[in-house]
């Protein structure tokens, strides 16, 4: 949690980019790759890397003042079925105005966009998810 607290406390007010897979989520290849491409532009970020629990992200939000932008990928956890549910849990978590979410995968394929709560975008497909954050 060290690194983390260093992480955070550098410029506390700058957009902070969180990038993980939720429990039980293991597949990070892609969100290996949407790391390099923020670091590449000069984003911060903060590789929380698989199965990372809700509590740890409250408690990042807890500790960083500034803006976050956490991004995950849903290869197969949460289930499709799940995953409306596991997107309104989420918001619900942190419901800060600050926190936005970018997510991505097979999980959320089949999810209407204009179906995902307030600060939470979701993406068809990893490339669409990678345009996006290409162009912030």
């Amino acid at each position: 949690i060290v690194w983390l607290l260093l992480a955070c406390a550098w410029n506390g007010t700058s957009r902070l980019h969180v990038l993980y897979l939720p429990e039980n989520e293991i597949h990070e290849l892609g969100l290996l790759y949407v790391n390099y491409i923020l670091r590449a532009s000069g984003k911060r970020t903060v590789y929380l890397g698989q199965s990372v629990p809700q509590n740890d992200l409250q408690q990042l939000v807890a500790l960083h003042s500034g803006p976050i932008t956490f991004i995950g990928l849903l290869v197969v956890n949460p289930s499709p079925d799940d995953a409306p549910g596991y997107l309104r849990d989420l918001r619900k978590s942190i419901p800060d105005a600050r926190v936005d979410f970018l997510l991505a995968g097979g999980s959320l394929r089949n999810l209407d966009a204009t179906s995902a709560p307030t600060g939470v975008r979701i993406f068809p497909d990893l490339a669409t998810l990678v345009g996006t954050v290409e162009s912030r």
